[in-house]
């Protein structure tokens, strides 16, 4: 019975043990067939996107008849429908709608629909079976953009036709605020223009923040046939754009403007033709089509400009020229052209008594200096607030104006605020540029109406500026301001200051300091002062002939290269010389500015020197000197 029993029990034991494990295996299978359907099912999805992609509407009649559906995706590749509607397959298209297909389903990551991508690649025999069974026709895209968007911008006036036929918004805005009407400017389509135009959309509506037209965004890119198209639709070419933050300098701009500014030479005469008002401009009142174009260097656009009837002398709110502007830039092809084109290159600044010679001059600009001069600029025109005075009709203005800054006596006398030239912020990026001329008409060179470009070139230390002038232009190196300065003092007493506040050419024992050179009060005080403390004792004793001095060539520093240095010799009665040589015999502290052992990053010693050799002597008492 125990056998028997036991034998029993092995049976029982073994028969669960099959059936358990039947059943563990009927899991294993379970789960192998679910995963094998998921494969199959994605290997499914990818061979329809396939033939939707290939237009096989065959393979897509038979998958669809297996149970699959017409949406699927494969991750994030879109829809079938897109597909094929990019491409253009109408006969797919069709079978994807009849089986349920939804045209204005979203791609997961452009955000576009099937609608989108017909009208993006001209497809118009798609994009009507889509529209006729879309609920919408201004389903928008992630940027905001609508199906027209993609039409006018890829230039497709038959798929915007049917847009707008079917009821699209031809006023529809991105999230940017661009309408359709922008994009097509900005894509120089024409036909697209007519097409939104004739449906009634606003020609000059603006972006929201920046208040850019279409016009200007076809006048920016140049594009000839959508300036065209806009002006011949009632666009307003003397529309601006708006000021404001996003705006930024470019508040108060026109078409033309902003043709000028980017070189959009072949727009230009039809903005003149459509009534584009030539001498406008900008809201800063400074720059015009003319000085955006000249201080851009886009000679062919100054052409056109001065051809349509564009002023070439035209003044701005300070009373500055194109020419005025080119030569603060040292823009030497702008400043040909303007001359050539009838620019006066010896008017003057109203507000600061400028010429063009002075600028160029006092900014460094020598070749540019000789160029001035053989178009005819006048080397000994005076500077004046209020306008340059021609050689001969100089007179004075009393000792007190010869301690004004440019700009400062005509804002003393009610002209309003001394407006920088540099106060163009979008300069060509070349040049002196904004911050030269701000040192110039700041504190560096505050010290005299009456100055001509011989003395700016000398007071702001530029040599071969100097040379040009003395040795082309004839300019007379005695002639003096209304201070009585003539252009050897204003050399010396700049040096003399700088040597006594640690400038730019005040070294010790041959170390350079980083004291900057403090800006002169409008009363001159301070260069009266530093003048009365007289030089620290020189470095060594000189020869009875003279001093040797070691300067450094500027155009080398200014190169980016190792200045070189050369030696000048000083005659016994250079104030440079009797002021810091050292007694007979004996030795004092360090010289400064220009007598410094060793190289020298002042200019003062060679021009002094250059000055002298022409026959320079002083013009007023060397101790009361201001700069």
């Amino acid at each position: 019975m125990a056998s028997g029993r036991w034998g029993v029990s092995r049976w029982a034991f073994a028969a669960a043990g099959a059936v358990a494990a039947g059943v563990v295996a009927a899991g294993v299978y379970s789960l192998a067939s679910g995963g094998t359907d998921r494969r199959d099912a994605r290997e499914l999805t990818k061979r329809l996107l396939q033939a939707c992609r290939d237009g096989n509407v065959e393979e897509v009649s038979r998958l669809l008849a297996e149970g699959l559906e017409a949406d699927a995706e494969n991750g994030d590749s879109g829809t079938g429908l897109m597909f094929a509607s990019e491409r253009g397959h109408d006969s797919v298209c069709r079978r994807l709608l009849e089986s349920g297909a939804d045209p204005c389903r979203r791609h997961t990551v452009t955000g576009m629909s099937s609608i989108h991508f017909a009208a993006a690649h001209g497809r118009a025999g798609a994009l009507e079976l889509l529209l006729s069974a879309a609920g919408a026709v201004d389903c928008r895209a992630s940027d905001g953009a609508t199906p027209l968007h993609l039409a006018a911008v890829a230039g497709h006036a038959v798929c915007a036709r049917r847009l707008l036929a079917k009821g699209a918004a031809s006023a529809a805005r991105r999230r940017d605020g661009a309408t359709p009407l922008h994009l097509a400017a900005h894509s120089d389509n024409d036909d697209v223009i007519r097409e939104v135009c004739e449906c009634g959309a606003d020609v000059d509506a603006a972006m929201p923040l920046t208040g850019v037209t279409p016009l200007m965004a076809a006048a920016r890119y140049d594009c000839l046939r959508a300036v065209a198209q806009l002006l011949a639709n009632g666009a307003q070419p003397n529309a601006r754009t708006r000021p404001g933050r996003a705006a930024g300098a470019g508040a108060g701009r026109t078409a033309l403007m902003i043709a000028a500014q980017h070189g959009a030479a072949s727009v230009v005469p039809a903005l003149l033709r459509g009534g584009a008002e030539a001498d406008g401009f900008a809201s800063d009142g400074l720059r015009s089509a003319l000085v955006f174009a000249a201080r851009r260097g886009h000679l062919s656009v100054v052409r056109q400009l001065a051809r349509g009837g564009a002023t070439v002398d035209a003044r701005n709110a300070r009373g500055s020229t194109a020419l005025m502007m080119s030569c603060v830039d040292g823009l030497r092809e702008s400043a040909r052209e303007l001359v050539v084109l009838g620019a006066d290159p010896s008017a003057a600044e109203s507000l600061t008594g400028f010429t063009p010679l002075m600028y160029a001059a006092a900014l460094g600009h020598s070749e540019l200096c000789s160029d001035l001069l053989a178009y005819g600029a006048d080397p000994e025109a005076r500077q004046v607030a209020g306008g340059a005075k021609p050689r001969g009709q100089e007179g004075g203005d009393g000792a007190g104006g010869g301690d004004r800054g440019p700009g400062q006596a005509a804002e003393a006398a009610g002209a309003g605020p001394a407006l920088l030239p540099a106060d163009l912020t979008d300069g060509p990026g070349r040049g002196s540029g904004g911050g030269a001329v701000s040192s110039l008409l700041g504190g560096a060179a505050a010290g005299g109406t009456g100055r001509t470009a011989l003395m700016w070139a000398a007071a702001r230390g530029h040599e071969t500026a100097v040379r040009v002038l003395v040795e082309a232009g004839g300019a007379d190196v005695n002639a003096t301001d209304s201070g009585g300065r003539s252009a050897l003092d204003l050399v010396l007493a700049r040096a003399r200051r700088e040597a006594e506040s640690g400038g730019p050419g005040g070294r010790a024992a041959g170390k350079a300091s980083s004291t900057p050179s403090p800006a002169p009060s409008p009363s001159g005080g301070g260069a009266r002062e530093a003048a009365a403390r007289g030089f620290a004792g020189g470095a060594s004793a000189g020869r009875d002939s003279g001093l040797s001095l070691r300067t450094q060539d500027p155009e080398a520093e200014s190169g980016g290269r190792h200045a070189s240095s050369s030696s000048l010799s000083l005659p016994p009665s250079s104030p440079l010389r009797s002021a810091g040589a050292p007694a007979e015999g004996g030795r004092g502290p360090p010289r400064a500015v220009g007598l410094a052992v060793g190289p020298s990053d002042s200019p003062w010693a060679a021009i002094e020197q250059l000055l002298r050799d022409r026959g320079a002597i002083l013009g007023g008492d060397l101790d009361s000197l201001a700069t």
